[in-house]
């Protein structure tokens, strides 16, 4: 049985990511998700949220993540790149997680928009080497052009990466950001604790 990463901004978290931890849960081979809010993300703008208050909020609406029923799935929030600080490098996060966990398989959750732009990452050789990379499709692209993709970039780990074939979920963090204080689409994209966060403890501020 393994360990899951799930890591990103989570700025903020919502309904796309909160579909992908189903699909993870879902997965047999997986006993436990690491879900960690990075505290910079590589390549990217500081998140418009505090690291702090976006680990509070992953903490807060953990009470309702999907789980399985049989052989539960264990979900830990990790503080661990935020506690770090600095930019949150995949590859340093595992060697961190391969220590922690010595004898379990590893396994990193991504989405097909990141997964996409894995042979840019840092050290991804070595990455693919550590663990099973599961992607999630969050476009409607073939089957076909993953195939083509991973057999371009790195034919030698094929083994190495699982494709799901799953439903897409059409919701981004930068959507919802774009879309508070102009209109109110966004409070679908959310689950309840987030909305409730960006209305009453004023995270519509850092959105502006």
């Amino acid at each position: 049985m393994g360990v899951l990463l799930y890591g990103g901004s989570f700025d903020p978290f919502h309904n796309g990511h909160y579909h992908m931890l189903r699909l993870f849960s879902d997965l047999t081979e997986i006993h436990t998700i690491l879900l960690m809010p990075s505290y910079q993300t590589p390549k990217k703008e500081r998140s418009s949220v505090p690291a702090k208050e976006r680990l509070m909020a992953l903490r807060a609406v953990s009470t309702s993540f999907p789980n399985r029923k049989k052989n539960p799935v264990s979900f830990i929030i990790s503080d661990y790149e935020i506690m770090k600080k600095g930019v949150s490098w995949t590859i340093q996060t595992l060697v961190w997680l391969k220590e922690t966990y010595p004898d379990q398989p590893l396994y990193l959750g991504l989405g097909s928009d990141t997964f996409f732009s894995l042979h840019k990452w840092r050290a991804y050789k070595d990455i693919l080497a550590m663990v099973t990379v599961i992607v999630v499709r969050r476009d409607q692209l073939p089957l076909k052009a993953y195939v083509a993709y991973i057999e371009q970039e790195f034919p030698s780990r094929k083994d190495a990466v699982k494709i799901l074939d799953n439903t897409v979920i059409p919701v981004s963090s930068t959507d919802i950001r774009r879309q508070i204080g102009c209109s109110d689409a966004w409070r679908s994209g959310v689950p309840d604790s987030i909305r409730d966060r960006i209305d009453h403890e004023n995270w519509k501020v850092y959105y502006q």
